[in-house]
């Protein structure tokens, strides 16, 4: 519980501030875990404030390692991927914005190419 308890106090501080970096994020619950996809500005940002310990994801993580091995009732899986300006695509085809197109914006496709290959070239 307390890990659950600490995510909404991070996002709400995070979304609160425009120059933490957070760019968005979507929260995918299931029976068994919570699956969590953040998009940051960049690697520097996500670090300062995962690192800074006047901010509430450093006490929180701190406290979750304390007691983290005194059960399996609950972890934590972090991933982190650095993706150079320009180099995903991300296709919508009759579906809302999501992920990497919400965040940065879309281009139509036809104004870049009519395969992935060539617009990922284009850019």
């Amino acid at each position: 519980m307390p890990v659950a308890k600490a995510m909404g106090p991070m996002l709400r501080e995070l979304t609160a501030d425009p120059d933490s970096g957070l760019l968005g994020f979507r929260s995918f619950p299931s029976l068994r875990s919570v699956t969590m996809i953040q998009y940051w500005e960049s690697t520097e940002k996500l670090q300062a404030f995962a690192n800074d310990a006047r901010r509430t994801h450093r006490p929180a993580w701190t406290e979750f390692y304390q007691h983290a091995y005194q059960g399996s009732t609950v972890g934590i899986w972090h991933e982190t991927y650095a993706v150079p300006a320009g180099q995903f695509e991300t296709i919508y085809g009759n579906m809302p914005l999501l992920g990497l197109g919400q965040v940065s914006g879309v281009v139509p496709v036809n104004r870049r190419g009519a395969t992935a290959a060539e617009r990922l070239a284009h850019r």
